[in-house]
């Protein structure tokens, strides 16, 4: 059942890595990882911009330069997204299940505002960078989110909090200082498991 599937999907996005997808880049990359980067980037501005963050050490290794600020890290985001890049944490089993159950929610019925809100509250796990309820990291509101919201809205023309959603794609308000964005059942903290005391203090 749809309920069943959104309740799992919730709890599967409860077990994935939290800051997966960040809008941070590795630490370190092997050889493979940065030639993949490269790859994926569409425009060679984005590919020297994207190797100005890495040295090459002996090893092979990439390791991320010491100083990286935030106005260089704003303008490699939105081009490794819409690549569809994704760091190791957001491909772990956890996440991809979630999403895989959300995209076939959703494919078997568009207008599902339940789904909807789910799935968008976390699109973060599944886009690198992508604007959500995340506790840190750096983000933007990148393509493909814009088309996703754009999307639900589209198909739920009706649902309050996806026109929440619209607003947010106007720059009209943000999805973690808008209590209202924060519906019941569409946050993956929400989980109905009790907290168990065992004693420790």
């Amino acid at each position: 059942s749809a309920d069943a599937a959104l309740k799992l999907a919730r709890h599967l996005l409860a077990l994935g890595f939290v800051y997966s997808n960040s809008g941070y880049l590795p630490v370190r990359l092997s050889e493979n990882e940065f030639r993949h980067c490269l790859d994926i980037l569409k425009s060679d501005r984005d590919r020297t911009l994207f190797e100005s963050f890495y040295d090459r050490q002996d090893n092979g290794i990439y390791k991320q330069k010491d100083t990286v600020g935030w106005k260089k890290y704003s303008r490699i985001i939105e081009p490794l997204a819409n690549a569809g890049y994704r760091d190791e944490a957001s491909r772990k089993p956890f996440i991809v299940e979630a999403e895989s159950l959300l995209d076939e929610l959703l494919r078997r019925d568009s207008r599902n505002a339940a789904a909807w809100g789910l799935y968008l509250n976390n699109y973060w796990r599944f886009s690198f960078g992508a604007v959500g309820d995340r506790p840190l990291g750096a983000n933007v509101l990148n393509k493909n989110q814009a088309d996703k919201i754009k999307l639900a809205a589209k198909k739920c023309p009706h649902d309050e909090w996806i026109q929440r959603w619209q607003k947010r794609l106007r720059g009209e308000g943000s999805i973690q200082a808008d209590p209202d964005m924060r519906r019941p059942g569409q946050m993956w903290r929400e989980l109905e498991f009790p907290a168990l005391d065992y004693g420790y203090y």
